[in-house]
């Protein structure tokens, strides 16, 4: 019987593939939103391969200008080495830019995560109920009611959304009831967006936060809210809230790069420290420090050292794929 992704292993062993479209074959597997099948299909198709191929082919030629100027000192022009630099700062700036955009690639690979914060009794797990289109918190007048962080996730705007329901914050005697709202807070200052659910004068909240003034079947919204308002109980505003939640998001991701893991993001930061160092040395260290960096886009592109890499990747794989 085949094992998972032998074959898939093959094409890699045979130069068919690299590790970085392998990698987005499993991620294409596994995905669960549009926005995360586009990307797949993207690294998949050799976009990532095709940049890091180009950035190899010019470093392996600048290596060869250094190497003449190290060889034939007397023979060649001193433009060549500052022309040398120069094309090293040229991928070096290449580099940065994919280092930017690489948090709006991961956060379609991995989903975003947002919080619903505010204080007891504000709504915040009916708006969660509300959002997921069924009763997945307990809600109740008492206050204190949520004490664990409850999750839902969804699909909103074609990316993959992991609404968390946090416990309201206040004073309270009972010990699992405290922890559980430091739990909410940690957790929400971890995520990607935070909803502020009619307690956006508090001081917690920051300028980043989307404030949501619930239950306006009972009470309207204050004068000189800006947020949104909405009730849970009718569904009033709610599709008005998904959308604001949607253009924040994409506001977060941006133009999404081509760095989608964390593997990804490390080898092309490693080639990078490599190019910056390469920029100031003398000839013969920046020739070196060149070879490191090609190097790791050899990592990056499965052509050394990634043994423990491909058991992982392939254990993604079903069987025989």
């Amino acid at each position: 019987m085949a094992r998972p992704g032998e074959f898939s292993r093959r094409a890699l062993e045979g130069g068919r593939l690299d590790l970085v479209q392998l990698e987005s074959l499993a991620d294409l597997i596994e995905a669960e939103t549009s926005a995360q099948r586009r990307q797949a299909i993207r690294l998949a198709s050799g976009a990532l391969t095709d940049v890091a191929t180009q950035w190899r082919s010019s470093l392996i030629g600048t290596m060869a200008l250094f190497e003449a100027v190290i060889d034939f000192a007397d023979d060649v022009p001193d433009e060549v080495e500052g022309a040398a630099r120069e094309q090293v700062a040229a991928v070096v700036a290449a580099m940065d830019a994919a280092l930017a955009a690489a948090k709006g690639a991961a956060l379609v690979r991995d989903g975003f995560e947002v919080s619903l914060i505010g204080p007891p009794n504000a709504g915040k797990s009916s708006i969660l109920n509300r959002i997921a289109g069924r009763e997945v918190a307990l809600t109740d007048a008492l206050p204190g009611t949520t004490r664990d962080v409850i999750e839902v996730r969804c699909t909103l705007g074609g990316r993959l959304v992991t609404f968390v329901d946090t416990a309201g914050r206040r004073e309270s005697e009972d010990r699992v009831e405290r922890a559980g709202v430091m739990w909410g807070l940690r957790r929400a200052a971890s995520s990607d967006m935070r909803v502020a659910v009619a307690s956006w004068d508090a001081p917690e909240i920051v300028e980043s936060d989307l404030c949501v003034w619930n239950k306006v079947d009972v009470a309207p919204a204050p004068g000189g809210f800006t947020g949104v308002p909405v009730s849970a109980v009718s569904g009033h505003g709610v599709d008005r809230l998904l959308a604001e939640i949607e253009s924040r998001l994409d506001g977060l991701v941006g133009e999404s790069g081509l760095l989608a893991q964390a593997r990804h993001v490390a080898a092309v930061g490693e080639a990078r420290s490599h190019l910056v160092a390469a920029i100031s040395e003398k000839a013969e260290f920046a020739a070196e420090e060149l070879r490191l960096a090609v190097r790791a886009l050899d990592m990056l592109l499965g052509r050394v050292d990634v043994e423990a890499v491909l058991d992982e990747v392939f254990g993604r794989f079903c069987l025989g794929k």
